[in-house]
């Protein structure tokens, strides 16, 4: 009877995470389009099919267990499209993965929301570009890395930690291996477990 609760309590969670669409990132994007629509109908054209596929992304995928790396690459991909708005150009996503993780499992929005919490927690400027980077660790070949150049803005946002929780929790349906951030040097480290497809979800033992 435990098992079964927490299982419930870990799917409510995990379809919570998926499904969810970040108010502040919508509201941000439609100012923009309303600006780019009187300044220059293609760029908004452009801007409006990298906004939808964001959306798209989130609403076929809410019903989907694990997405693949190459979609949410793609998906990582529009969303800095849109953020770079904001920040004339100075974010850049860098994904350093060899093609046979193209198809590797993940669970839906991971991609996203941590470069999202990655580029509103960030100091991102003409002096201070932000450059992400995602990559596999030779040394630890159980995980994925997210890579960025330290640049904290003094006051975080709640909602940073509040994501990575979720995201944590997240995996914990799938994985006993914990998502895990590591700041070292000037550099910080988000580790991603690889998934197994159709693995068994682990209940918490205790």
């Amino acid at each position: 009877e435990n098992e079964n609760l927490r299982t419930a309590e870990l799917e409510s969670e995990l379809s919570q995470f998926k499904n969810e669409v970040n108010p502040q990132l919508l509201y941000e994007s439609l100012e923009t389009l309303l600006t780019l629509i009187h300044k220059n109908v293609e760029e908004g054209e452009d801007y409006i099919d990298h906004l939808s596929s964001v959306y798209r992304y989130i609403l076929s995928h809410r019903k989907v267990e694990l997405s693949s790396l190459r979609e949410e690459t793609r998906a990582a991909k529009n969303i800095v499209h849109l953020l770079n708005y904001q920040f004339g150009g100075r974010l850049k996503l860098t994904n350093l993965l060899s093609e046979h993780f193209n198809e590797a499992p993940i669970v839906p929005g991971t991609f996203p929301n941590l470069i999202e919490m990655i580029v509103r927690s960030s100091i991102i400027n003409q002096y201070q570009p932000l450059e992400i980077k995602i990559l596999n660790d030779e040394s630890e070949n159980d995980f994925l890395t997210i890579q960025y150049r330290l640049n904290e803005k003094l006051i975080q946002d709640e909602g940073t930690s509040e994501t990575f929780e979720r995201i944590q929790k997240s995996y914990s349906f799938y994985s006993d291996k914990p998502v895990v951030s590591v700041k070292a040097y000037d550099f910080a480290y988000i580790k991603i477990p690889l998934l197994e497809e159709l693995e068994e979800p682990v209940l918490d033992s205790h």
